[in-house]
Parts: structure tokens; C-alpha cells; sequence
């Protein structure tokens, strides 16, 4: 495997990476949002705020997405080396991004099933509270089931990977 590929394979993974952060924080910025009013008595803020830090958020990161992925794409257009011997293809890349997200968001959930818990003896705790808690985690889980599950690709994955070190 050429350094090509390889830095092909991490704008890409990378770029999916940023999406599912942005992602991950929108909930926040509206549960900050419909919480202000709870924290200063007689302030209402103006609801365009979280629509545009939500809308600019998401396009930031699209604008992101692309432009890594039209790097990487450029890059394997580029690539020299057509011998197919690669020991990492870009759906392993996946595979492991998915893994990674599954842990990632399996090992967070307890604390945030925990917080959400503790929130619940509050009386005026409303439903945002109970999704910013728990949005987190459940996105991570759930991105990382999508990109790990593919047509087998993860147990191919473990036994190219089982040997790999031998």
C-alpha cells in the first residue's frame, strides 16, 4: 500500500468523521436554545439563531465532506499503482470507521443513560434535555451499525485482519 492511497482512504474517512461530529452537536444547540429562558427569567431569544447556527453547521460540513471527498477521489484517480495487492481497501476503511463509532458510542452510553437518570428527578426536565443527553451516543451507535454491517465485509475484514500480525 502506497502513502497515496492511504492519505485517499483518510480524507475520506475523515470527511465522514466531521459529518457525523456536526451532526452530533445540532441537538445540543437546540437544547441550549429552548433552555435559556429556564436559566435567565424573561428572556426570549429569538428562534432564527439556532435555525442558522443549525443550517450554517450543516453546510460548513457538507462544503467539508465534498471537498474531502473529491480530494481523495482525485488522489485514486492519480494512483500509479494498479496491482491490486492493497492490504487495507476503502471499504475496510469503513468497516473500521464504523468499528470505532460503535465502540465510541457504546462506551458513552452508560453515562449518558446515567445523566438521563439524574435529569429525571428534575420537575421541569422536557424532552430536549432527554435528547441532548442521549443524541450523542445513539447517532454514534448508529452510524457505526451502518458502516460496519455491509454484505459480509466485516467478517472478511476480521480475517484479513486475525493473520495480519503473524
Amino acid at each position: 500500500m502506497n502513502a497515496k492511497l492511504v492519505s485517499a482512504i483518510c480524507f475520506k474517512l475523515l470527511g465522514i468523521y466531521a459529518i457525523i461530529s456536526i451532526l452530533i452537536a445540532i441537538p445540543s444547540v437546540w437544547a441550549l436554545y429552548f433552555g435559556l429562558p429556564d436559566m435567565r427569567q424573561g428572556l426570549s431569544p429569538s428562534i432564527i439563531v439556532p435555525i442558522l447556527s443549525s443550517i450554517s453547521s450543516l453546510i460548513l460540513g457538507a462544503a467539508l465532506l465534498l471537498t474531502l471527498w473529491k480530494i481523495s477521489n482525485s488522489i485514486l484517480n492519480n494512483l500509479n499503482d494498479t496491482n491490486g495487492s492493497f492490504a487495507l481497501s476503502l471499504k475496510s476503511g469503513y468497516i473500521l470507521l464504523g468499528a470505532y463509532f460503535l465502540i465510541s458510542g457504546l462506551s458513552s452510553m452508560p453515562n449518558a443513560i446515567i445523566n438521563a437518570w439524574r435529569v429525571s428527578f428534575i420537575e421541569d426536565t422536557n424532552l430536549l434535555t432527554y435528547i441532548q443527553i442521549l443524541s450523542s451516543p445513539t447517532v454514534l451507535v448508529i452510524a457505526g451499525a451502518v458502516l460496519l454491517v455491509q454484505k459480509g465485509d466485516a467478517k472478511n475484514l476480521y480475517k484479513k485482519l486475525k493473520y495480519a500480525g503473524t
